[in-house]
């Protein structure tokens, strides 16, 4: 299994979102990563299975850095502008 795999169980897994759109979302990261970067290196079935076991231990620790990744990218956004919608 390769770690992108292992990773993207494991945020499917903490955050319910399907493990497709997650691989998606993996997928197109890994593109934008540098040579050299580990997602597409095997990981021994035995170490990622203990490897997928403490991550479903840490979920709760896992959707508090999604909560905060989202978090700051909100706070880093520019304002919206006014549409009909949000101008009220």
């Amino acid at each position: 299994m390769k770690n992108s795999e292992i990773m993207a169980r494991a945020l499917a897994d903490a955050s319910g979102v399907s493990l497709g759109d997650i691989q998606q979302l993996v997928a197109a990261a890994s593109a934008t990563l540098p040579p050299g970067h580990r997602l597409d290196d095997e990981v021994p079935e035995a170490e990622a299975a203990r490897m997928l076991e403490s991550f479903r231990r840490n979920q709760q620790g896992i959707r508090l850095w999604l909560l905060n990744g989202y978090v700051q990218a909100v706070a880093s956004a520019p304002p919206r502008a006014p549409t009909m919608d949000n101008a009220r």
